[in-house]
C-alpha cells in the first residue's frame, strides 16, 4: 500500500506543475496581448488507438516558446481515455 502511494506523488506533482504553467501562460497572452497560434492534431494509429494533441506557440521577450499534450487518449480495448 505504502509502496502504491509512492509511486503515484510524481504523477500529482506533475499535475500541479502543469497546471500552474498553463495558468501562467494563459494569463501572460491575455495581458500581454501577445500573438499565439494553436495546432490541433488528430491521429488514429495502425491498431486503432486515437490521439489528440494540441501545439501552442508564442512569443515572450522576442524569443519563440512551443508547447505541446496530448489532450485525449482512447485506445478501445479498455477504459484508458484521459
Amino acid at each position: 500500500m505504502f509502496y502504491t502511494r509512492i509511486m503515484h506523488v510524481p504523477t500529482y506533482l506533475l499535475a500541479h506543475i502543469s497546471s500552474e504553467m498553463r495558468s501562467e501562460i494563459v494569463q501572460y497572452i491575455v495581458v500581454s496581448g501577445a500573438k499565439f497560434s494553436i495546432l490541433v492534431d488528430e491521429s488514429t494509429s495502425v491498431v486503432n488507438v486515437q490521439s489528440m494533441i494540441v501545439y501552442l506557440r508564442t512569443t515572450c521577450d522576442n524569443e519563440v516558446y512551443e508547447f505541446s499534450g496530448i489532450v485525449a487518449h482512447y485506445c478501445g480495448y479498455c477504459s484508458c481515455s484521459t
